[in-house]
This record gives structure tokens, C-alpha cells and sequence, in this order.
């Protein structure tokens, strides 16, 4: 929002300004910034997003934010909240696998590690200094490696902003806009991290609802109705970095799979061929999960789909989109 000064100061004195975290002064232009909530994490699938960036503290501990100084927007500071100077948006490159890291409160300034990698400013254009390695760690926690200079990583030391070669202080809590959801098992997304417990929730009624499940009356067959119990329950398997993955039936032990040329499903395979998905990653879904669409490894072009109360071969469509939670 942009405001006259006099309006700014009919706002003060009706006491309205409880919405506003910072007003910043441009060129006699004041710039209110409202407050937002930053608790879910960012999983470089979106370019373009608006974050805040967590990190270590010197009791080792993820507390202030990185921010621009406020007495010079070009030089990056330590002491952030999640206010108008800690605000920055991520440009993805390479699927996600490298990205650039623009200021809000600078706009069109980049975090950049420049001078042979032996220094670092937030006032970089989108040259080779400002592009950076996203390295992905368990917990939702990156570190960014300069592209041009290898081994060399954006930092927040004791002292403050600084050159890393790969340590602990060069680890991030990278948080997108959102409310993080309640705690507890099946709460929270799936991300392809590591082996891990996890229900799949569908759409087939037309909003995501059930989650897919064994039958109850043949365990080698895939059902519609499930809720959180043990029939719903998969453990998760990820191959290549989250690229692919297994799922386990954890009642039965057999896996999901696509067979028969690609054109039936069932829960009776074992870890040949025919039980590997590609992961199709979507972001996050409506509730929270890992919107994903599994594709399988063999025959191209087919996926996992439920449409009503019928678990079958899909083609890539709104009724194979799935939302993804872990136990824990």
C-alpha cells in the first residue's frame, strides 16, 4: 500500500496502524508493509515466491532472519524479523536447482558472494555472482553455494554475515507466507526426504477427502475409502533424491504397483520394476500436503488415479493429483 504522509498521519491518530509492521520512507513516498505470517517451509517448487530467511543463531539455535541493513539496503544484516527488510523472493533456475535471491526492500538488487568469492552485498543484478547452488539438507534446511565460486557459501556467522565453506552457519530456514498446520501424526508434507510413514489423500470425490487404502475384503487390492488407520497407512521409499519412489503397504508389506502393460493396478508387487513412480512435484496442496502426481517408472504416461469410488490408471489429470503427509 502507498500513502500520502497526511493520510498516514489521519491513521496514526485514529490508531488504525496495528496492520502495519514498517513504513518506509522513499523518496517522500512512505511504503507500509503489512504484517504477514512466515511458518511453512519454502521447497524451491514455485519461482518467484516471498520469504523470510532463518538462520543459526550463536547458541546454535534458528532464531533472527536475514534482512538488508536499514541504514544501507546493500549490505546484508543478521538482526531481522520478518518485516519489510527481511523480505526477499527466490527466482528458480534449472528445475529448482539453482536460484537468485532478490531483496523486496532493494527491489532488483540481488544477494551476491562477488570479488573472487571473498565478499559478499545485496547489490548484485542477475550476473553470474547472484546465482546460486541450492544444496537441500533434512528438516527443510538449505545451503546456498555460489555458482561461480565454487565452495563458497552465503553465511551468517557469530559476527554476522560472512564467506562459509559448507559448515553449520551456512544453513537456513528458508519460510514461505502461511500458518504452519497443527502438530501431530499426518499433519505435516511429505517431501521425499528420507523413508518415511505417510497416508495419500485423494480427490476422487472432487476435493481431497479420503485417502487411498487396501481393501478391507482383499488386501492385494486398492480401495477409495480410507481413513488414518492401518489399511491407509504406506511406508514411503524414496530412490534418486526424491525423484522416484516405492510404496510399502505397512499391513501387508507388498507394494503398490502399475502392471499388466500399464493398464491395471494393485497392491500385490514386490520391488521389481513395476512398483517405481516418478514423482511429479506440485507444490503444496489446499491442506497442506505434498501435491504430487505419481507416474509410473515403466510405462510412461500412466498414473495412479482415483476417480470416485474407482482406484485406477490415469493419464496424468486432475483425479491423479494427490496430497502427500508423513507420521512424523
Amino acid at each position: 500500500k502507498i500513502s500520502c504522509p497526511k493520510k498516514l498521519a489521519e491513521l496514526f491518530s485514529k490508531k488504525e496502524t496495528s496492520s502495519f509492521t514498517h513504513l518506509l520512507l522513499f523518496n517522500q513516498v512512505y511504503i507500509s508493509i503489512e504484517k504477514m505470517t512466515f511458518e511453512l517451509p519454502y521447497m524451491f517448487h514455485n519461482s518467484g515466491v516471498e520469504v523470510v530467511m532463518q538462520h543459526r543463531s550463536p547458541n546454535d539455535a534458528f532464531q533472527k532472519y536475514l534482512r538488508v541493513k536499514p541504514g544501507n539496503l546493500n549490505e546484508p544484516d543478521e538482526n531481522g524479523g520478518t518485516g519489510g527488510f527481511a523480505r526477499w523472493k527466490i527466482h528458480l533456475e534449472d528445475n529448482g536447482q539453482k536460484c537468485r535471491v532478490e531483496s523486496l526492500a532493494n527491489k532488483g538488487k540481488y544477494l551476491r558472494i562477488k570479488d573472487g568469492g571473498n565478499a559478499i552485498d545485496v547489490a548484485g543484478g542477475t550476473g553470474p555472482f547472484t546465482l546460486f547452488k541450492v544444496h537441500k539438507l533434512p528438516n527443510h534446511i538449505y545451503k546456498l553455494e555460489s555458482n561461480k565460486f565454487p565452495g563458497k557459501y552465503f553465511a551468517v556467522q557469530p559476527q554476522g554475515p560472512a564467506i562459509g565453506n559448507g559448515g553449520k552457519w551456512t544453513e537456513f530456514k528458508i519460510l514461505r507466507e502461511g500458518k504452519a498446520a497443527a502438530q501431530g501424526p499426518f499433519k505435516q508434507p511429505y517431501v521425499f526426504a528420507k523413508v518415511n510413514t505417510i497416508v495419500m489423500r485423494h480427490k476422487g470425490s472432487g476435493q481431497f477427502g479420503h485417502h487411498l487404502r487396501i481393501a478391507p475384503n482383499n488386501h492385494d487390492l486398492p480401495d477409495h475409502a480410507g481413513g488414518l488407520g492401518d489399511f491407509a497407512q504406506w511406508e514411503a521409499v524414496p530412490e534418486e533424491n526424491g525423484s522416484k519412489c516405492r510404496f510399502k503397504m505397512k499391513h501387508t508389506g507388498k507394494y503398490l504397483r502399475i502392471k499388466d502393460g500399464g493398464n491395471a493396478i494393485d497392491v500385490a508387487g514386490g520391488t521389481g520394476p513395476l512398483t517405481l513412480f516418478k514423482v511429479h512435484r506440485m507444490g503444496n496442496g489446499p491442506q497442506g500436503g505434498s501435491l504430487v502426481k505419481l507416474e509410473s517408472a515403466k510405462f510412461g504416461g500412466k498414473y495412479i488415479a482415483v476417480q470416485g469410488q474407482n482406484v485406477r490408471v490415469g493419464t496424468g489429470g486432475p483425479w491423479c493429483e494427490l496430497q502427500l503427509f508423513r507420521k512424523q
